[in-house]
This record gives C-alpha cells, sequence and structure tokens, in this order.
C-alpha cells in the first residue's frame, strides 16, 4: 500500500517539505527501517570529535567522525602517537551507517587506543651511558712484534679523580668538575701521555686505578669511613661511567702492549674500587694482554724483571715515616732482586718527594724512592674551607728503559 502527501495534514510549506522526505525515505527503505533511521539520527556524528584523557603513565584517545580509521597503523599516525615513549596497551575501531532524513546514508567511524608510558629499563639506561662516553681514540703501531725487545715501561699514574665530585673554580663560583668533564681529563691525559712517546718501544703499560677514583664508595654518598660527599650523580650510574672509562681505556692499550692494570683501595672508595676492579677482571679475562690484579688489601707491587719494583698505596693508613720499610716487609725477595724501587702515594692532591731521613737531603732511604702524586681534581667546598688550596691540577706518567730505570716522567696540566 502507498503512502502519499494527501493522506497527510501539515499546517506549512516547512512541514510539508519534511513529510515529503519521510515518505520518499519509506519510500526507498520501507517502513520498518524508516522508523530505525529516524530514531538513529540523533547519533549521528556531524563534525567530529577528539578526546585525550591523561593520567600519569596512561593515556586513552578516543576519535568518533567521518575519518575512516580502520587499522591500528592509521590510528598511530592520526594521533601522531610516540611509540617510543608510549606502548600501545589495547585499541579498538568500528563503524555504523546512518540514514538520516537530511543527508541520506552515511557511515560514521569510532577509533579507540589505550596507552602506557614505556619506563627506561637497565638496558636502555646502559645504552644511554655508552652513547654518552666517547671511546679513547688512539692511533697506535700495533703490528706484530716480540715485546721482551721493547725498551720501554709506562706506568700512567693518575690519581685521586675523584669522578662524581663537586669542585668548583673559587675565583668565579662556576662548577669545573662535572662528570664529562672528569672523563674527558683523564681521556686527554691518556692520549697526551702517548703522543709524547715511541708506541713500537712500548714493552708494557702499568695503570695504577682506585686511589680515590670515585669520590664516593656507595649510594650513601659518602667516603668508606662514613664522611658525607656532595656529589652529582647517583652512586650505580656513577659506577657505570667509571667502569667503562676504565674499560675504554684498556682497550686502546692494550693492542700497543699488555697492560698491568692494579686496582689500590682509596679512603673514599675503598669498596667501590674493588667491584670496580671485578668488573673490569671479568670483563676481559679472555684478554691475555691484560692482566688485572685486585686484591682486598691496601697494597700491590709490580716487577718488571730485574729492573724495577714499584709499590701502589694510597697513602691515608700508614705513617709516612714507615713507607719505606713497607716494601721491605712485603716482598724481600723482589726487592733484593731489582736494581731501583719506587713508592707511589696519592691522597694528598700534590706533588711531593717525602725525604724522610733528615727530611732535607734525601729523597730515599735503602734504595726506596718516595713519590707523592698530583691530582687533576679540583678544590671542593671542604677542601677550600680547610685551606687545602692552590695545588696544581696535574697527573705524571713515569718513563723506565730496559738497563737503565726511570729515565723521564711526563706530566699533563689542566689550566
Amino acid at each position: 500500500m502507498g503512502i502519499t502527501r494527501k493522506r497527510l495534514h501539515y499546517s506549512s510549506e516547512y512541514e510539508l517539505e519534511q513529510w515529503d522526505k519521510v515518505i520518499d525515505l519509506i519510500h526507498k527503505v520501507g517502513l520498518d527501517n524508516a522508523e530505525a533511521a529516524l530514531s538513529e539520527e540523533g547519533q549521528e556524528v556531524k563534525e567530529g570529535t577528539t578526546m585525550k584523557e591523561e593520567r600519569k603513565d596512561k593515556m586513552v584517545l578516543t576519535h568518533k567522525g567521518r575519518q575512516s580509521i580502520t587499522s591500528l597503523d592509521q590510528a598511530i599516525e592520526f594521533f601522531e602517537i610516540d611509540t617510543e615513549n608510549w606502548d600501545i596497551v589495547n585499541w579498538v575501531a568500528n563503524s555504523w551507517d546512518v540514514t538520516s532524513v537530511k543527508n541520506g546514508l552515511q557511515t560514521n567511524y569510532q577509533v579507540k587506543v589505550w596507552l602506557k608510558r614505556k619506563v627506561a629499563n637497565e638496558a636502555d639506561i646502559k645504552a644511554d651511558i655508552l652513547s654518552s662516553i666517547e671511546p679513547i681514540e688512539i692511533k697506535a703501531n700495533t703490528s706484530p712484534a716480540i715485546h721482551k725487545t721493547r725498551k720501554y715501561a709506562v706506568e700512567l699514574m693518575v690519581t685521586d679523580l675523584h669522578l662524581g665530585k663537586v669542585g668548583f673554580d673559587p675565583v668565579t663560583l662556576s662548577l669545573n668538575w662535572s662528570v664529562d668533564q672528569c672523563r674527558q681529563a683523564y681521556q686527554d691525559c691518556i692520549n697526551y701521555t702517548l703522543s709524547k712517546l715511541d708506541l713500537s718501544e712500548i714493552d708494557h703499560f702499568i695503570l695504577p686505578t682506585g686511589n680515590d677514583f670515585y669520590n664516593i664508595n656507595s649510594d650513601t654518598n659518602d667516603t668508606k669511613a662514613g664522611t658525607p660527599q656532595l656529589t652529582g650523580q647517583f652512586f650505580q650510574q656513577l659506577f657505570k661511567i667509571g667502569r667503562l672509562m676504565i674499560q675504554s681505556c684498556l682497550e686502546g692499550l692494550y693492542p700497543i702492549a699488555p697492560v698491568h692494570a692494579y686496582f689500590v683501595p682509596g679512603n673514599h672508595d675503598h669498596d667501590a674500587v674493588f667491584g670496580l676492579g671485578d668488573s673490569i677482571d671479568c670483563k676481559f679475562e679472555q684478554i691475555d694482554d691484560v692482566h688485572v690484579y685486585n686484591r682486598p688489601i691496601l697494597r700491590q707491587y709490580h716487577r718488571w724483571e730485574n729492573e724495577i719494583l714499584i709499590g701502589y698505596h694510597h697513602g691515608h693508613q700508614i705513617k709516612q715515616k714507615n713507607w719505606m720499610q713497607t716494601m721491605m716487609v712485603d716482598r724481600p725477595e723482589d726487592y733484593a732482586a731489582v736494581r731501583q724501587r719506587f713508592m707511589r702515594f696519592g691522597h694528598y692532591h700534590k706533588n711531593q718527594k717525602k725525604r724522610i731521613l733528615d727530611y732535607t737531603i734525601k729523597d730515599e732511604e735503602y734504595g726506596v724512592e718516595i713519590e707523592i702524586c698530583p691530582s687533576l681534581s679540583p678544590v671542593d667546598v671542604w677542601h677550600y674551607n680547610n685551606l687545602f688550596i692552590g695545588n696544581n691540577r696535574r697527573s705524571k706518567s713515569f718513563v723506565y728503559e730496559r738497563g737503565k730505570g726511570l729515565v723521564s716522567e711526563i706530566y699533563y696540566n689542566l689550566r
């Protein structure tokens, strides 16, 4: 049975127009479908809406409109989702057809995406640290050679670096010992020393490490004795940065000549240095030309054939007048076998040879030469307040020649 407007009553031209549209719709889709279409007309999405709900580490994105979004890739592009910082937990997309009197049959789309902010894991942190640390680049003569025929042993004595220390310039009051500045100074010192040497003639390197390499001993931000320290980095990250510094240094040195790395506990970093030495030992345990000495005692010794014997101690737990006798007691056979003997100390952040016998003339006693080695690190608040100021910021390396002993010293100065 047809429906025509003759059977309808209306009171205005506008109503007539509307009824005409209704009648046309009924003719097109049928009476039952026309009723459903008219009831859904209010659900028609006309302009399109986008909503964002964000709470701490979660976010929900929603869009309704004419935009056809039917895949996750389209949703990511539409919402401009940063997938490096957000994980997609879930998403849905749907559509429905709406038939209206005004516009006829049209399709609406809806998409909803649930997001969770990514949390940096240990691997990400490690990758960030690695990317921020430049390797020590050394141009070396790595052609095969028999090391025992080479002339020189080189001792790279970088002591009291105090990685993590907050140093400052007392004149300008500017901070001047960030982690990056400390790392750069260490790298520059090693490279400068190598630039002064004939690398093809080096028998081996000696790398004393520790001696307050770190400014703090643990995540309590204090020294081994519990003295609080102002620091600019979490201990765990500081430890990794230090490990990567030593690792990078060794990777640059051992292709030139074998390296003997001694880990010497300081009064600031006693336990941290042992952990550092153990990490380095694990890293290079398969490398024949890297020799790691990491004993849980305060003194270490290096002997080169019958040429030299060098002892290392930070200098904070034995009286200076007893420094020379320690070598005789610790290593009597080595002491008797070599031509020259040296004891190297840090701790005092200055270059000093101790005059033991009469304090004015002799620099050695019983054939043992004592030397306190300088530091690259600047003054901090504690040292400034206690008048430990004005020391030259520098490091010193020693060169020993086969058959002649100590032949030269190389200073690296920071200005």
